[in-house]
Protein backbone atom coordinates (compact mmCIF):
# COMPACT_ATOMS: atom_id res chain seq x y z
CA UNK A 1 0.00 0.00 0.00
CA UNK A 2 1.29 3.26 -1.21
CA UNK A 3 2.25 5.99 1.57
CA UNK A 4 -0.69 8.09 1.66
CA UNK A 5 0.41 10.88 4.06
CA UNK A 6 2.31 13.83 3.39
CA UNK A 7 4.00 16.46 5.31
CA UNK A 8 3.44 19.78 5.01
CA UNK A 9 4.93 22.70 7.61
CA UNK A 10 2.16 24.41 9.68
CA UNK A 11 2.65 28.06 10.98
CA UNK A 12 3.46 27.32 14.46
CA UNK A 13 1.91 24.12 16.31
CA UNK A 14 -1.54 23.52 15.98
CA UNK A 15 -3.99 23.30 18.79
CA UNK A 16 -7.02 22.55 16.80
CA UNK A 17 -8.00 21.65 13.31
CA UNK A 18 -11.25 22.39 11.79
CA UNK A 19 -11.88 20.42 7.92
CA UNK A 20 -14.19 21.03 5.08
CA UNK A 21 -16.11 18.01 4.23
CA UNK A 22 -13.70 17.13 1.02
CA UNK A 23 -10.89 17.84 3.04
CA UNK A 24 -9.54 20.83 0.96
CA UNK A 25 -9.93 23.49 3.12
CA UNK A 26 -8.49 23.52 6.69
CA UNK A 27 -8.82 25.70 9.67
CA UNK A 28 -6.17 25.86 12.62
CA UNK A 29 -5.48 27.83 15.81
CA UNK A 30 -2.31 28.06 16.91
CA UNK A 31 -2.15 28.68 20.99
CA UNK A 32 -0.23 32.04 21.83
CA UNK A 33 -0.37 33.24 18.33
CA UNK A 34 -3.14 33.15 15.37
CA UNK A 35 -6.01 31.41 13.85
CA UNK A 36 -4.84 30.34 10.17
CA UNK A 37 -6.97 29.18 6.54
CA UNK A 38 -5.38 26.65 4.34
CA UNK A 39 -7.38 26.42 0.78
CA UNK A 40 -4.64 23.46 -0.42
CA UNK A 41 -5.15 20.41 2.12
CA UNK A 42 -2.83 22.36 4.26
CA UNK A 43 -0.40 22.92 1.45
CA UNK A 44 0.22 26.30 2.57
CA UNK A 45 -1.21 28.55 5.06
CA UNK A 46 -2.74 32.15 5.46
CA UNK A 47 -2.91 33.99 8.99
CA UNK A 48 -6.67 35.37 9.29
CA UNK A 49 -8.04 38.73 10.27
CA UNK A 50 -8.55 37.53 14.15
CA UNK A 51 -6.47 38.97 16.76
CA UNK A 52 -3.35 37.70 16.14
CA UNK A 53 -0.28 39.50 18.43
CA UNK A 54 0.40 36.54 20.54
CA UNK A 55 -1.32 36.89 23.71
CA UNK A 56 -4.56 35.17 22.70
CA UNK A 57 -4.43 31.63 23.03
CA UNK A 58 -6.73 30.05 20.43
CA UNK A 59 -7.54 26.61 21.64
CA UNK A 60 -10.89 26.16 19.36
CA UNK A 61 -12.21 25.63 15.87
CA UNK A 62 -14.98 25.06 13.59
CA UNK A 63 -15.97 24.77 9.96
CA UNK A 64 -19.05 23.78 8.22
CA UNK A 65 -18.71 20.97 5.43
CA UNK A 66 -18.85 23.37 2.92
CA UNK A 67 -16.51 26.01 4.83
CA UNK A 68 -18.42 29.10 4.90
CA UNK A 69 -19.47 29.52 8.34
CA UNK A 70 -15.74 29.10 10.34
CA UNK A 71 -16.03 30.17 14.33
CA UNK A 72 -12.76 30.35 15.94
CA UNK A 73 -12.56 30.29 20.05
CA UNK A 74 -9.43 31.58 22.71
CA UNK A 75 -9.48 30.68 26.37
CA UNK A 76 -8.51 33.92 27.33
CA UNK A 77 -10.21 36.58 24.97
CA UNK A 78 -13.76 36.69 23.20
CA UNK A 79 -14.91 33.71 20.31
CA UNK A 80 -15.01 35.04 16.78
CA UNK A 81 -17.13 33.40 13.66
CA UNK A 82 -17.05 34.15 9.71
CA UNK A 83 -19.84 33.64 7.39
CA UNK A 84 -17.26 33.88 4.05
CA UNK A 85 -14.63 31.36 4.76
CA UNK A 86 -12.94 33.03 7.25
CA UNK A 87 -12.12 36.71 4.93
CA UNK A 88 -13.43 38.61 7.65
CA UNK A 89 -14.12 38.03 11.20
CA UNK A 90 -17.13 39.07 13.81
CA UNK A 91 -16.18 39.63 17.35
CA UNK A 92 -19.18 37.42 17.88
CA UNK A 93 -19.20 37.12 21.91
CA UNK A 94 -16.93 36.88 25.39
CA UNK A 95 -17.50 33.38 25.67
CA UNK A 96 -14.24 32.16 26.18
CA UNK A 97 -13.39 28.17 25.63
CA UNK A 98 -11.16 24.95 25.33
CA UNK A 99 -12.93 23.46 22.17
CA UNK A 100 -15.77 23.78 19.74
CA UNK A 101 -17.63 21.97 17.02
CA UNK A 102 -20.55 22.12 14.64
CA UNK A 103 -22.94 20.58 12.78
CA UNK A 104 -22.37 20.20 9.01
CA UNK A 105 -24.65 23.56 7.38
CA UNK A 106 -22.28 25.18 10.80
CA UNK A 107 -25.64 26.65 12.01
CA UNK A 108 -25.51 24.60 15.03
CA UNK A 109 -22.29 25.20 17.23
CA UNK A 110 -21.18 23.08 20.52
CA UNK A 111 -18.58 24.63 22.73
CA UNK A 112 -16.42 23.44 25.95
CA UNK A 113 -16.59 26.94 27.52
CA UNK A 114 -14.57 28.14 30.71
CA UNK A 115 -15.51 29.15 33.66
CA UNK A 116 -13.95 29.57 37.21
CA UNK A 117 -13.37 27.33 38.64
CA UNK A 118 -15.16 25.19 36.39
CA UNK A 119 -16.56 25.46 32.88
CA UNK A 120 -20.12 24.78 30.91
CA UNK A 121 -20.92 23.49 27.69
CA UNK A 122 -22.75 26.31 25.14
CA UNK A 123 -24.46 25.92 22.39
CA UNK A 124 -25.61 28.07 19.35
CA UNK A 125 -28.17 27.49 16.74
CA UNK A 126 -27.07 30.68 15.03
CA UNK A 127 -23.76 30.20 13.69
CA UNK A 128 -22.06 31.31 16.88
CA UNK A 129 -24.03 34.37 16.91
CA UNK A 130 -25.71 34.03 20.12
CA UNK A 131 -25.13 31.52 23.03
CA UNK A 132 -26.99 29.82 25.81
CA UNK A 133 -25.87 27.35 28.54
CA UNK A 134 -26.87 23.52 28.15
CA UNK A 135 -28.07 21.51 30.84
CA UNK A 136 -24.56 19.82 31.36
CA UNK A 137 -22.89 19.75 34.73
CA UNK A 138 -21.22 22.74 35.42
CA UNK A 139 -18.59 20.55 38.61
CA UNK A 140 -16.04 19.91 35.38
CA UNK A 141 -14.00 21.62 33.27
CA UNK A 142 -14.83 20.44 29.69
CA UNK A 143 -11.91 19.75 27.30
CA UNK A 144 -13.31 18.46 24.31
CA UNK A 145 -16.85 18.39 22.19
CA UNK A 146 -17.69 16.75 19.24
CA UNK A 147 -21.09 17.20 17.31
CA UNK A 148 -22.95 14.52 15.07
CA UNK A 149 -23.52 16.48 11.58
CA UNK A 150 -27.63 17.37 12.32
CA UNK A 151 -26.19 18.92 15.80
CA UNK A 152 -28.39 16.59 17.59
CA UNK A 153 -26.19 14.55 19.34
CA UNK A 154 -23.31 15.85 21.25
CA UNK A 155 -20.87 14.86 23.02
CA UNK A 156 -18.12 15.77 25.86
CA UNK A 157 -15.27 14.97 27.80
CA UNK A 158 -14.52 16.19 31.26
CA UNK A 159 -11.50 17.36 32.33
CA UNK A 160 -10.78 15.63 34.30
CA UNK A 161 -13.89 13.68 34.93
CA UNK A 162 -16.54 11.68 32.77
CA UNK A 163 -17.59 11.38 29.23
CA UNK A 164 -21.70 12.84 28.92
CA UNK A 165 -23.91 12.36 25.88
CA UNK A 166 -26.78 14.05 24.88
CA UNK A 167 -29.28 12.95 22.28
CA UNK A 168 -31.36 15.98 22.39
CA UNK A 169 -29.14 19.35 21.35
CA UNK A 170 -28.23 19.79 24.97
CA UNK A 171 -31.14 19.80 26.42
CA UNK A 172 -30.12 16.57 28.85
CA UNK A 173 -27.07 15.06 29.53
CA UNK A 174 -25.81 11.26 30.38
CA UNK A 175 -22.86 9.74 31.42
CA UNK A 176 -20.90 7.33 29.64
CA UNK A 177 -21.39 3.75 31.63
CA UNK A 178 -17.87 2.58 29.96
CA UNK A 179 -15.54 5.26 29.51
CA UNK A 180 -12.97 5.44 32.16
CA UNK A 181 -12.72 9.15 34.17
CA UNK A 182 -9.69 10.35 33.25
CA UNK A 183 -8.71 13.82 31.19
CA UNK A 184 -10.37 14.06 27.85
CA UNK A 185 -8.36 16.07 25.53
CA UNK A 186 -9.99 15.11 22.24
CA UNK A 187 -12.49 13.15 21.06
CA UNK A 188 -14.85 13.03 17.66
CA UNK A 189 -18.23 11.90 16.37
CA UNK A 190 -19.74 9.95 13.36
CA UNK A 191 -21.76 12.40 11.47
CA UNK A 192 -25.11 10.30 10.89
CA UNK A 193 -27.15 10.06 14.57
CA UNK A 194 -27.99 6.59 15.22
Amino acid sequence: MPDAWTYHADPGGFYALASSADGTHLIGAVFGGGVYISTDSGASWTLTATPHDGGEYWTGVSASSDFTHLVAVSYNTDLYDSTDSGATWTDASDLNGFALAASSDGKEVVAAATGSPSGAIERSTDFGATWATTTAPTSYVYGTVASSADGVHLVAGAVPGPILTSVDSGASWSGSNNAPSTSWTSIASSASSP
